[in-house]
């Protein structure tokens, strides 16, 4: 189990890191739309790869309840977190007269 926790460490440095980049830009006050789905996305999949070697490390756990098991799900809540941020994001902007403007004037590819 120790090695799949040091494994894991440099996925989860790289999770924090694309978290802490996306809150910001959602915090900006030009938002760029499909960026923001970019770094959700990225995060997404970095989630994906942390989420196989957490349960990797909770099979592994005898006491469910661990300090182990409160650390993933810290993870977890970011990544919702993240996901709810940019729901409400986009809720605003379809929302917005300008934009909703904005995207019956665009022409498709």
């Amino acid at each position: 189990m120790e090695d799949l926790i040091k494994r894991r460490s440099p996925i989860r440095a790289n999770f924090t890191k694309r978290f802490n980049v996306l809150i910001a830009a959602l915090n900006e006050e030009n938002l760029n739309w499909e960026d923001i789905e970019i770094k959700l996305c990225s995060l997404e999949r970095i989630a994906k790869d942390l989420g196989e070697y957490d349960d990797s490390i909770c099979n592994a756990l005898v006491d469910a309840k661990s300090e182990e098991y409160d650390k993933i799900e810290e993870y977890r809540e970011k990544l919702d977190v993240a996901r709810i941020r940019v729901k409400a994001y986009i809720g605003k902007l379809i929302l917005s007269p300008n934009r909703r403007y904005q995207l019956l004037q665009r022409k498709p590819n």
